[in-house]
């Protein structure tokens, strides 16, 4: 399958990236100058092979559909969409283009932007680079921005400034939202940013918050809910919400993944001291997401929400390489690598990607 041949291509990349870095008399020296050249070749692969599809993705028609009907000039599709996604859909069609492009080029600039947050990242080693873009390929957006294409646009653009100015908190913060909403107008979220503290919050605060949130979950308040409007209890117009059907409930289809990468970073919680504190924001950002995706697992727009912080654990895990020496740096490494793997594997069989076809300018 096509999907498995672009993670071993990315992983045989990684993999030679880390080795000829070990024959450089500088390691962190080689990284800079060469990350580029070596990581170019397989995300330039994911771009096409991924950008250019047919029939592939929940949301594929219907962008298909929103590109037409903006051809048409619907009155609807302009005042409904962001202005940054109707200059895309402008340039395309004044191009005489048609929709598959316009897909195309939003992936390309997700994974464009993507690759400048990882590059940006300012990592110590390239085996932490390279372990961001296998993590960046298993659980990261790869797949989700073959559905919320203008969020996943959005995310990537926030995650590539946020890197880029992460000594500017406030500056990166404010700046990203303000250019995501061009895009999707939820990128706002990401000014809660502000409010995430860069110093490491302990062991124990993470597992008694991580406990607080599981008590909280969606399937516990879904029991509650539903039980208080069997005894006709009131609940005014949240009643609808919490019935668990048509458009306000859906499945994230996640399984146990969401409670393993909570007990993950609970593990991770007990040597975040010893971490570079540049990797402390991004640990503290990805592991709030992970408990607000646990807590809302169930309904999708809360979900997509929480997606603006989780992203950012393809780059808090990688700082914890420095955490380990020797053997267990190369454990915990192919660790992630298999984690990454069975996750991306999970993604790539998923019905909605099975009509997979290379498909470039009919």
């Amino acid at each position: 399958m096509v999907y498995f041949f672009i993670f071993f291509l990315f992983l045989f990349f990684c993999l030679l990236f880390i080795h000829f870095s070990g024959c450089s008399s500088s390691n962190l020296a080689f990284s800079k100058r060469y990350n580029l050249v070596f990581l170019f070749i397989p995300f330039s692969v994911l771009a096409f092979l991924m950008g250019f599809r047919h029939e592939v993705g929940a949301d594929y028609w219907n962008y298909l559909l929103i590109f037409e009907r903006f051809e048409a000039n619907d009155a609807f599709i302009i005042n409904r969409f962001e202005p940054g996604f109707l200059a895309i859909l402008n340039i395309v069609s004044s191009l005489e283009l048609n929709g598959n492009f316009f897909l195309f080029i939003c992936y390309l600039f997700t994974v464009l932007f993507f690759w400048g947050g990882i590059y940006y990242s300012r990592f110590d080693s390239v085996s932490m680079i390279s372990l961001s873009v296998i993590l960046f390929l298993g659980i990261g957006p790869v797949f989700s921005a073959t559905n919320t294409v203008r969020q996943s646009l959005a995310i990537s653009i926030v995650i590539f400034i946020i890197t880029f100015l992460s000594k500017r908190k406030k500056i990166a913060t404010i700046l990203s939202s303000a250019i995501g909403f061009l895009f999707h107008y939820s990128a706002p979220l990401v000014l809660v940013f502000n409010f995430v503290p860069t110093k490491s919050l302990g062991f124990k605060f993470w597992l008694f918050v991580s406990f607080f949130c599981v008590l909280l979950s969606s399937e516990l308040m879904s029991f509650v809910f539903s039980f208080l409007q069997a005894n006709r209890v009131f609940l005014g117009d949240f009643s609808g919400y919490f019935d668990g059907g048509g458009a306000f409930r859906e499945s994230s289809g996640l399984g146990l993944r969401l409670v393993l990468e909570i007990i993950i970073f609970l593990f991770l919680s007990l040597y975040v001291k010893k971490i570079n504190p540049k990797g402390l924001w991004f640990f503290n950002i990805a592991f709030f997401g992970i408990l607000l995706a646990y807590v809302f697992r169930d309904y999708a727009m809360f979900l997509r929400g929480a997606s603006y912080f989780s992203v950012f654990k393809i780059l808090a895990i990688p700082w914890f390489l420095k955490a380990f020496k020797g053997l267990e740096k190369q454990i915990f490494f192919f660790g992630f690598t298999v984690y990454s793997l069975s996750a991306f594997a999970r993604s790539a069989t998923a019905d909605q990607f099975a009509p997979f076809k290379i498909y470039f300018f009919s």
